[in-house]
């Protein structure tokens, strides 16, 4: 079999024949619709932001008549607990004690001084404490009353945005809804683009359905969007990662150092080289030198001499089938080329 693929007339790489078709640019295609994603929901925040900032403002003016009367019964009631303070002083005083104590100072004032002689003042002073502290009492009593307003009135006001910011995202989460967003002008175009790349998916995904769809196109297809390619050139650390199927064709799946993910047509001469890790290198007369990858040798980073932006490509090369074969041939019997050199013929 090595034979039939290393003679000197023999094609060196087994191309497809030229495209009928187009093979979209997935990476690109996702970032457009990554970008129209991410526009689109700063649309929907900022439609938010506006449509709660108009409920706020219907609802400042009652805010701030509110906070102004807990702003207004706070003062008065600073303003009667400075009265309250200058009462108990005044009737202290007129009593000649300095009790401050509020159970005694509310008591009759014949219940707690015998040596006055006259009541009349002491008494009066008395009264106008009472009255005092009831109204200092009722003050903070309408400024608590005032602050429960407020608080309630800043409850309801939370409950109708959260009510209001889910009726809005309902209403952008629908067809109607997502209409609106994207006839926006700011990404009409970005809406577009998407619009063109879901209608583009979809008549693949009939035409895949009702098996109008080539081998070649699905490869191609699959190859672009998973971004492999058919291994060639200059690759460390290789080690087979599985297989892959594009209908009946059948290929080995293999990873680099980097990580990137390369495909080798199926070949069951190869199949032992499963357990091991290798290297490949093109030369300039196009052949390939296979070897061995020490252990060492794989680590995470770019890989020496490989290309990471190096173009998808098609086809296999048979040349690399072949140095793969003469590979595993050596792996599986270490002094075979040293005899074929002793007997000055190549084995097959």
């Amino acid at each position: 079999m090595a034979d039939d693929i290393l003679v000197d007339d023999a094609l060196t790489r087994a191309e497809p024949a030229k495209r009928s078709f187009a093979i979209p640019d997935f990476q690109a295609d996702e970032a457009a619709i990554k970008a129209l994603e991410v526009k689109i929901a700063h649309l929907i925040s900022i439609s938010l932001q506006a449509g709660l900032e108009v409920v706020r403002a219907k609802h400042a003016t009652r805010r701030k008549e509110l906070v102004a009367s807990v702003e207004f019964f706070t003062a008065l009631a600073r303003e009667v607990a400075e009265e309250v303070t200058v009462a108990t002083k005044e009737f202290n005083a007129s009593v000649n004690r300095n009790a401050v104590d509020r159970l005694e100072a509310r008591a009759a004032p014949t219940l707690l001084f015998e040596e006055i002689t006259t009541l009349g003042r002491a008494g009066r002073k008395h009264r106008a404490m009472l009255r005092a502290e009831a109204k200092s009492g009722k003050l903070a009593k309408r400024v608590r009353e005032t602050q429960i307003a407020v608080e309630k009135h800043d409850a309801l006001l939370a409950q109708l945005f959260l009510t209001r910011e889910t009726d809005w995202r309902k209403h952008f989460d629908s067809a109607e809804g997502q209409a609106e967003l994207r006839r926006d002008q700011r990404i009409a175009k970005l809406a577009a683009q998407v619009d063109a790349i879901d209608v583009e998916r979809k008549a693949f995904e009939k035409r895949l359905k009702d098996g109008q769809v080539g081998v070649d196109e699905f490869r191609a297809r699959e190859m672009r969007r998973e971004k492999l390619a058919f291994l060639g050139g200059k690759v460390d650390g290789l080690y087979f990662n599985g297989q892959v199927e594009y209908f009946d064709a059948i290929y080995f799946r293999l990873r680099d150092r980097t990580g990137r993910d390369w495909l080798l047509d199926w070949d069951e001469e190869l199949r032992d080289l499963e357990r091991f890790e290798f290297n490949i290198a093109q030369l300039n007369d196009g052949s390939y030198t296979v070897e061995r990858a020490i252990w060492s040798d794989r680590r995470v980073g770019e890989s020496r001499l490989h290309d990471p932006n190096r173009p998808l490509t098609d086809g296999a090369d048979l040349r690399l089938i072949a140095a793969l074969r003469e590979f595993a041939l050596d792996l599986e019997d270490p002094w075979r080329a040293e005899r074929s050199q002793q007997r000055g013929e190549p084995e097959s």
